[in-house]
């Protein structure tokens, strides 16, 4: 993206500011299908829209061909409003209640992912053309211990020793589980936690009578510190070495489809130095705008937009959250940022917005989405009256 253009984008919508780019996500998309349907003609891609719900790229996918995992009735709500039949929806809650389940049966989607006995029991009576079992194949795997889903004892899935009980109880009530699924981790860089993978998935596949998927999620990673994706290729690969081609393999990326289409742009507010020992940048977009460094120790890349000089000094770059752990980036080299430069934050499709609040009352950053370099679309901004008027039964005039 061109440094202009973030800053004219900037200027006029003001900061903080996410701009997303269309054409990277289509790119993105393209070559994980590509590197799939290379092996497998049966391979069916399930975006995992909890990385982003921007409805602009979920049109854009439905018109390249994907599905949607869904992790809650509301993702896939939004999903058949914008076009996606049911047909392509795989509904995979950590838990879900009788309730959801029976709303998701309403909406005709394809299939339920089932992630525990409890699951199985509020399932019944109702009708899914097809159904999963998650499974806990006890794999670490992931950038970080906050997102290794399938370690052992994780909230997430089914223990294989328990997988005869879920299956037998299956029988009782009618319902005919046809496919494995499970999810290790996000931000995988290698294949090997892959082949591990299909591997434990296919040596209890032949306990369902019926065998009709295997998916193996998503968590395929991205280095956000060089900016490169996790070669797809190689994992493709080393699946096909294992995966027999009369059955049908799905994947669900999330991140590898979106997190370089996006990025936050912010303003320089002030340059703070305590004498000796630490420089500070300190810019409009806080944990709120992205928590991922808080959260996770992430790292981002950042870019000077005003950049001008050519001497370089290290800085930590700090949000205006009252929290400690308030920071974007940490011992990060600039040429010397002034007030009202501007900082463009990389690599923050995935659960950049998704994952922003109002905390210490602060607005949701807006957003520019762009196609061709040109705008197709904006999320406003929150303003104070959109937060308060949730709460009814006090007259407060905003």
């Amino acid at each position: 993206m061109d440094s202009s253009l973030i800053i004219n984008l900037a200027e006029k919508f003001g900061t903080p500011l996410y701009i997303t780019d269309l054409d990277v996500v289509e790119k993105n998309y393209k070559n994980i299908e590509s590197s799939f349907k290379k092996y497998f003609d049966k391979a069916k891609i399930f975006y995992a829209m909890k990385a982003n719900y921007n409805p602009f790229i979920l049109d854009l996918l439905k018109d390249l061909g994907s599905g949607i995992d869904a992790a809650s009735p509301y993702e896939f709500i939004l999903a058949e409003k914008i076009g996606f039949s049911g047909k392509s929806i795989s509904f995979a809650p950590p838990n879900a209640s009788k309730e959801e389940l029976s709303i998701a049966s309403s909406y005709n989607v394809n299939t339920l992912i089932l992630d525990s006995l409890d699951m199985l029991e509020n399932a019944k009576g109702l009708r899914f053309e097809n159904y999963g079992v998650r499974i806990n194949p006890g794999i670490e795997a992931g950038f970080s211990e906050k997102v290794m889903t399938g370690k052992a004892y994780s909230k997430f899935g089914v223990d294989i020793s328990n997988l005869d009980k879920i299956i037998d109880r299956s029988k009782e009530i009618g319902i005919e589980i046809n496919g494995l699924h499970a999810h290790i981790g996000s931000g995988i860089l290698d294949e090997r936690p892959y082949s591990i993978l299909i591997d434990k998935l296919l040596k209890i596949f032949d306990k369902l009578l019926k065998k009709d998927f295997i998916d193996i999620g998503g968590g395929f990673g991205y280095d956000y510190v060089n900016g490169k994706h996790a070669d797809i290729s190689k994992i493709a690969e080393v699946i096909n070495e294992k995966f027999s081609k009369d059955k049908e393999l799905r994947i669900e990326p999330g991140r590898y489809l979106v997190v370089n289409a996006s990025i936050l742009v912010s303003k320089i507010n002030g340059i703070k130095e305590i004498e000796g020992h630490k420089k500070y940048v300190q810019i409009d977009a806080g944990m709120n705008s992205l928590i991922r460094p808080a959260l996770y120790n992430a790292i981002h890349r950042v870019k000077l937009l005003n950049e001008k000089e050519d001497t370089e000094e290290t800085y930590d770059i700090v949000g205006p959250i009252c929290e400690s752990d308030d920071y974007i980036a940490l011992n990060v080299k600039l040429k010397k940022p002034k007030v009202n430069d501007y900082l463009a934050i990389l690599d923050v499709g995935a659960y950049g917005i998704s994952m922003a609040s109002n905390y210490n009352l602060r607005p949701i950053p807006g957003e520019v989405i762009l196609r061709k370099n040109s705008i197709v679309g904006i999320r406003d901004r929150d303003s104070l009256k959109d937060i308060i008027n949730k709460y009814k039964g006090l007259n407060i005039n905003l």
